[in-house]
């Protein structure tokens, strides 16, 4: 009986099982709570490599690509990658409040108050992510930047 390269490749992935993203998720975000909420390449990969063995190994592909892909996990400037989940956490509850603002009326002078302060802890909530993430705030690309993860947060609460 022949084999194909084809059917041979297919035979040989069943055999070598990668390990699942949640693990890759537990470890990175525990190496992340370890060394106070953002880390480097090193410590990470070093922790994400004692996950293999024999018969599991870690995805074919880079390892940045693989802690970048963990939810709530972002590249700093610098290189070091951060938890970001508080701050995404936060920036979701302002955006349920919101909407319980616009459920209520808009224009009505009694949520006037409680419209600015949202307004303001959104502004907040961008200079801090500005903060952590080492962004120049006069730099366009850095608005972008800010702009696509407020977008992706939202539309993942809109789905």
């Amino acid at each position: 009986m022949k084999i194909t390269k084809t059917q041979l490749r297919r035979i040989i992935a069943e055999q070598i099982a990668t390990v699942t993203d949640t693990a890759i998720e537990d470890v990175v975000m525990k190496v992340l709570s370890d060394e106070g909420g953002a880390a480097g390449i090193e410590p990470i990969e070093a922790a994400l490599e004692d996950l293999e063995d024999e018969d599991v190994s870690l995805p074919d592909e880079d390892i940045e690509d693989v802690v970048g892909d963990v939810t709530g996990v972002k590249r700093h400037a610098d290189g070091d990658f951060i938890d970001t989940t508080q701050l995404e956490s936060r920036l979701r509850k302002l955006i349920k409040r919101e909407a319980r603002l616009n459920e209520r009326g808009t224009g009505n002078p009694a949520l006037a108050n409680e419209e600015r302060a949202l307004t303001s802890a959104v502004v907040q909530w961008v200079d801090k992510y500005r903060m952590v993430m080492a962004m120049d705030p006069s730099d366009p690309g850095n608005d972008r930047r800010v702009r696509r993860v407020l977008d992706d947060l939202i539309s993942g609460l809109v789905q």
